[in-house]
């Protein structure tokens, strides 16, 4: 996706490209994308736990995030081209 094309739908202001940081324990990751439904992870059924399931690789996409730099508002695409290189 080129940036030079980007324009915010909300105020027409400029878009700059960049991600979402999520983060366990002492580590941090690009978001990512899950295919389906979320399943519960069978360790965490009984402590009422959120966790889940990690999809297969295969059903995983990195999420890329643009920011208008005018309004703050933000846009975020499932694209492989947005994987840790």
């Amino acid at each position: 996706m080129n940036q030079a094309e980007m324009t915010c739908p909300k105020c027409q202001g400029e878009m700059e490209s960049g991600y979402l940081i999520d983060h366990s324990y002492a580590s941090f990751f690009v978001s990512l994308w899950g295919r389906g439904k979320p399943k519960k992870h069978w360790l965490y059924t009984l402590q009422g736990n959120n966790a889940i399931t990690l999809p297969r690789p295969s059903d995983q996409i990195p999420v890329g995030t643009y920011r208008c730099k005018t309004c703050g508002f933000l846009e975020s695409y499932a694209r492989k081209e947005f994987a840790v290189k």
